[in-house]
């Protein structure tokens, strides 16, 4: 159904004098979301990506111009510096969040020098076997 859309479409369009990038970038953007559906990928970053890419390149450009492409024109002013401290904060935390939740627990305690959590081992009978309670004080 929707190759024979795509090349009615195209025949259509061609018929008409329509350029062919005119019908390529629905169908990119319809491959972008199909991926990004399946893998579960948020589609709000791109869309704005999209929208404000341009403007940011433009401007970042600008100021690169401007002051001679030095880079620390980011961080000269106090504003500045914070927000970008902020988001390299931002992004370090996602990170971080991620790797811990790939990288299994006991590796990480390895890597920080704690102990190693004893193995309990199940009883034949299927019940695990559990150390005994200290005796509670109740006075």
């Amino acid at each position: 159904m929707v190759v024979s859309t795509v090349l009615f479409s195209h025949t259509r369009g061609a018929q008409y004098g329509v350029e062919r990038f005119t019908f390529g970038v629905p169908v990119l953007f319809g491959v972008a979301g199909f991926f990004m559906r399946r893998w579960d990928l948020p589609i709000p970053p791109l869309v704005m990506g999209v929208i404000l890419g341009p403007m940011a390149e433009q401007y970042f450009l600008t100021s690169m111009v401007t002051h001679g492409n030095d880079l620390t024109v980011f961080v000269r002013r106090p504003v500045s510096a914070v927000v970008l401290a902020i988001a390299a904060v931002m992004v370090g935390w996602v990170a971080l969040r991620r790797w811990l939740r790939a990288t299994p627990a006991s590796s990480i305690a390895e890597e920080l020098g704690a102990p190693p959590e004893p193995v309990v081992e199940p009883r034949a009978s299927g019940a695990v076997e559990r150390s005994p309670r200290p005796p509670r004080d109740d006075r």
